[in-house]
C-alpha cells in the first residue's frame, strides 16, 4: 500500500480548522516550555479568529495544508516582502 502526501492551500473557508492544527501544533511544540498562562496568552494573540483572517486576506503571507493518506497532518505558512 502506498501512502500520499499532498499540499493544499487554506482558503477562509479553512479558519477553523487553521486554527485548531495551529493551537494544537504550537502546543505540542511549545507547551513545555512555557507557562500555561504565556501559552494562553500567545495562542489567544497569534490564532484567534480576526488574526487568521487578516493573515488569510494578505497577499505576502500564504498558509498551506499538508494532507498524508487524506487526513490532515500538519501546516505550513509562508511570509513574503512585509509580511
Amino acid at each position: 500500500m502506498t501512502s500520499k502526501l499532498s499540499i493544499r492551500t487554506c482558503t477562509l473557508d479553512d479558519i477553523l480548522e487553521l486554527q485548531d492544527i495551529c493551537i494544537q501544533t504550537n502546543v505540542d511544540t511549545y507547551g513545555k516550555d512555557n507557562t500555561e498562562e504565556d501559552m494562553k496568552q500567545y495562542l489567544d494573540s497569534a490564532f484567534n479568529l480576526t488574526q487568521l483572517e487578516k493573515e488569510l486576506k494578505n497577499p505576502d503571507s500564504e498558509y498551506y495544508f499538508v494532507d498524508f493518506d487524506g487526513k490532515l497532518a500538519g501546516y505550513l505558512k509562508v511570509n513574503k516582502k512585509e509580511a
